[in-house]
């Protein structure tokens, strides 16, 4: 299943950035996105939750359908992104 979210390198108005896809086998994020992801939006149609960790582990941030994150550093969660999932 194709999860389409929007992930910035930066927060939104600067910085990189682009459209990823996200499948539901996220248990580890692309080496050149991994803890350099500063805010995101989910297009997803569903919730997706965003981990610190490979493998679904450590603080996580859930973020609903049609919603985004501009700044992820106020939720501790700024450069941190490593594996997500539908949650």
């Amino acid at each position: 299943m194709l999860l389409p979210a929007r992930v910035v390198q930066g927060h939104f108005g600067g910085g990189c950035a682009t459209t990823v896809n996200l499948y539901n086998n996220g248990s580890m994020i692309s080496p050149e996105w991994n803890d350099s992801i500063s805010s995101l939006r989910n297009h997803s149609g569903g919730n997706l939750c965003f981990y610190e960790h490979a493998g679904f582990a450590g603080d996580v941030i859930n973020v609903g359908n049609g919603a985004s994150v501009a700044n992820l550093h106020t939720y501790s969660m700024g450069d941190k992104i490593t594996s997500w999932r539908p949650c």
